[in-house]
């Protein structure tokens, strides 16, 4: 037990002999380390001391803080630029301005608002301009095809004639004057009928905005075509029927947009001030509700036409809608559904105008929704 105990004691005091020895060298290491990084330092400051900020030498006295007086004769005396100073980096525009350079961004919608330009001048001025009328019968040329001209008469059959020898080219225009002329009416009326009531429901609340709004839910609750079909059926066929009874119904729809906007736009300050100067319920609707209103509006008159020119067109052809001698793009391809396998240009030319129009109606709907749409100013 001695020995081991001697041997022991030489192992223990030889690890700690050991570790002391380590640990004097780590301490020099350290000490040469702290010595080397100070001279380094020293060397940086003297070098940015003497030195400008991308290398160049500075004079002594200047690092010293004695500046060298400046020339005045060095410096030229330049003024205020008033001109300058009160121009403006970017121009001022209205909301129109803005909008309008929007909506010219989407190429799209432009073309479909050119296309529509089209329809609108092509309906007024071709029927006008032509040398044939739209009820006039050539029996010795039914059924010709497009582009086909008539030595006797002088003419050439652009869309080619019906089943009594009529020029389709002067009808199909006649019939997009028909269509876009009641799509439009109906939606202007529908917009007078719906504008007012709306801002009166939701200006007035409480109970006469819980009436109002339930003859709406009413009228709404019906199916559209149901209730158009039903006053055709009761009313005398024709022209100002058919826009009639459309405008009964679908001025439901800006009735439940105006009526939002006002709800969401009568809490607001320069609402509070009209009513603090005085100002009455119907000059406050009038004035400051509805304008601030128009935009959604405008919107849903986009959306309404296109869905009033399909109304019509549906109308003409189950028989109920434009009676002859009139012509719609309805009428009109309801004649060529007949001879479909003989001659489909008859059918394809008022339908592919119909689906043109409704397309680019649309387009310029969804256009102007983001045309009109404040937050997206920039």
């Amino acid at each position: 037990m001695s020995r081991k105990r001697e041997n022991f004691e030489k192992n223990r005091n030889g690890a700690n002999a050991g570790l002391n020895e380590n640990t004097e060298r780590v301490g020099k290491n350290e000490n040469s380390l702290n010595t080397g990084s100070s001279v380094e330092t020293e060397v940086a400051n003297k070098n940015l001391t003497n030195s400008g900020f991308y290398g160049e030498t500075v004079n002594p006295a200047v690092s010293e803080g004695n500046f060298p007086k400046l020339d005045k004769n060095a410096f030229e005396h330049v003024g205020k630029n008033i001109e300058h100073s009160m121009s403006i980096a970017r121009p001022s525009i209205s909301y129109a301005q803005d909008a309008w350079r929007r909506f010219r961004q989407n190429r799209v919608a432009l073309a479909g608002l050119i296309f529509v330009l089209i329809m609108v001048l092509g309906s007024i001025f071709v029927p006008l301009l032509s040398p044939m009328p739209i009820d006039q019968q050539n029996l010795e040329y039914t059924y010709v095809k497009p582009m086909t001209y008539a030595p006797d008469l002088n003419h050439m059959f652009i869309f080619g004639t019906d089943n009594l020898g009529r020029d389709l080219w002067v009808r199909t225009w006649y019939g997009a004057r028909i269509s876009l002329s009641i799509g439009i009416l109906a939606a202007l009326i529908s917009v007078l009928i719906g504008v007012p009531y709306g801002g009166i429901s939701g200006y007035s609340g409480g109970t006469v905005d819980i009436i109002m709004m339930r003859i709406v839910e009413i009228v709404s609750g019906i199916p559209y075509m149901i209730l158009v079909i039903l006053f055709l059926v009761v009313l005398p066929r024709g022209y100002l029927t058919i826009v009639a009874a459309m405008s009964i119904v679908i001025w439901t729809s800006p009735a439940r947009l105006v009526r939002a906007q006002v709800l969401q736009l009568k809490g607001q300050e320069f609402i509070l001030a009209a009513k603090t100067l005085g100002a009455s319920t119907g000059r406050i609707i009038s004035k400051h509700l509805i304008p601030n209103s128009l935009g959604v509006v405008v919107i849903q008159m986009t959306m309404t036409i296109p869905s009033a020119i399909f109304s019509e067109a549906f109308l003409s052809y189950i028989g109920i809608g434009i009676q002859p001698p009139m012509a719609s793009w309805g009428t009109l391809a309801r004649d060529g559904v007949q001879i479909f396998q003989l001659n489909p240009w008859v059918m394809f030319i008022p339908a592919t105008f119909i689906c043109l129009t409704m397309l680019s109606l649309n387009l310029i709907g969804d256009a102007l929704r983001n045309a009109l749409d404040p937050k997206l100013r920039r």
